[in-house]
């Protein structure tokens, strides 16, 4: 595939494992469990493979920014002397080729100081997942004897604060599964107010159109709609300096027509990739429970290149489908920048087992109503409608979206 690359993200499966047993998680408790066929760590063969496998794709397809998300199971639960050999790796073999970013996402229960010094020294961003107030992740986010992980989450998310106001690091976000019968204001300004994030990421639970009950869109909606307002005054006078939460952001740039995309159609802005721990290459993990058969091991890092997964027949038939804007969506002002809902969430809210991809996402309502609120927003702080119209027209048609994630 003769093409150009702009950013690629790489999500690697360091562990297939995980220390605690999140009661909604996707990948051990969902529908899929070919976690059981994989090894539980990654050796440092395969990461050696992976560093060239990347490498080789730089060259071929001029990629200028490329990050690493370090995932699992719990990526921790690999040791320290293997995780610091693994960053080493990936920063000898890519630093000189491209701005390599590595990212962890992580429990945080196992974070103590050596953790901190190993980040520190790889340059690594730490995001960590706590899902608000101690009743509401405790309900959930259990250990294996059904305890809750609060307190030694919230121990490590604070020890990566002290290290990041002393500069040693620079934390990443942190990552909240939502709860449809929380209250998403309670949840917001607990997570600002007393564990101190900047960044958040608001994760809609995972549904599709074949499962999902009325009253659990109802809740998300009262969750994403109270956490707006309370976001609206910490960002005031601004609009989006003071905490960040992606998903208005994202809607943001949309509405602000700050989105970048490339004219050429044989540039693609974004691609994101799995590489599991045996170096099989998979498509991102929201499609784990609605596409299993993506899941294999057909394509793996020692015997195909990039371009070679990607131009493949069933991996570029559902990216289109995911990519392409729903037919129910074609008389909404704000397709260009939802995307029929993928622009915010897992496309799999998309789908349904009667028509694939070619649905509205089941939070549609939430999305409507918080782009119309964000428009307000913006036209508080002086942004004019005519500018805001622009940007909603301008986005280039459904054909030509250059994004492959």
């Amino acid at each position: 595939m003769d093409m150009k690359i702009n950013r690629l993200e790489v999500i690697i499966k360091v562990t297939e494992r995980c220390n605690i047993n999140c009661t909604y998680c996707y990948y051990f408790n969902g529908n899929n469990n070919d976690y059981t066929e994989k090894p539980k760590y990654i050796s440092q063969a395969t990461i050696n493979q992976t560093a060239n496998f990347i490498k080789n794709a730089i060259i071929k397809h001029k990629i200028s920014i490329v990050q690493i998300d370090l995932h699992g199971g719990e990526p921790l639960i690999m040791g320290k002397k293997r995780f610091a050999l693994m960053s080493e790796t990936f920063h000898n073999t890519l630093d000189s080729l491209c701005n390599l970013l590595i990212i962890i996402q992580t429990n945080g229960i196992l974070i103590d100081d050596e953790w901190i010094k190993i980040f520190a020294d790889n340059k690594i961003s730490v995001s960590v997942s706590i899902d608000g107030t101690k009743s509401a992740h405790d309900a959930h986010r259990i250990d294996f004897k059904g305890r809750g992980t609060y307190d030694k989450v919230l121990n490590g998310i604070k020890l990566l604060q002290k290290a990041r106001e002393e500069k040693k690091i620079v934390s990443g976000a942190i990552i909240c599964v939502i709860n449809p019968t929380a209250n998403g204001a309670e949840v917001y300004r607990h997570l600002v107010d007393q564990v101190g994030a900047k960044r958040i990421h608001f994760i809609e639970p995972d549904h599709t159109r074949d499962n999902i009950q009325e009253n659990e869109v109802l809740g998300v909606k009262n969750f994403f709609m109270s956490v707006l307002r309370e976001w609206k005054k910490d960002n005031t006078p601004k609009i989006d300096k003071e905490i960040s939460v992606r998903i208005f952001n994202i809607a943001l740039l949309g509405i602000l027509n700050n989105e970048k995309r490339s004219p050429d159609k044989n540039t693609f802005d974004a691609i994101a990739i799995t590489i599991r721990s045996d170096g099989a290459i998979n498509p991102l993990d929201d499609l784990r429970n609605v596409k299993r058969t993506l899941f294999n091991n057909d394509y793996t890092i020692f015997n195909n290149t990039l371009d070679q997964f990607i131009s493949s027949p069933d991996i570029s038939s559902v990216q289109r489908q995911i990519t392409e804007i729903p037919n129910s969506c074609q008389d909404c002002g704000f397709k260009l920048v939802c995307k029929g809902g993928t622009a915010f969430a897992n496309p799999a809210n998309r789908y349904s087992t009667a028509s694939g991809f070619n649905n509205r996402s089941i939070y549609c309502s939430i999305y409507q109503e918080m782009l119309l609120d964000l428009c307000r927003f913006v036209m508080a702080k002086g942004v004019a409608w005519e500018s805001i119209e622009t940007a909603l027209m301008s986005s280039q048609k459904d054909e030509d979206e250059q994004e492959f994630a």
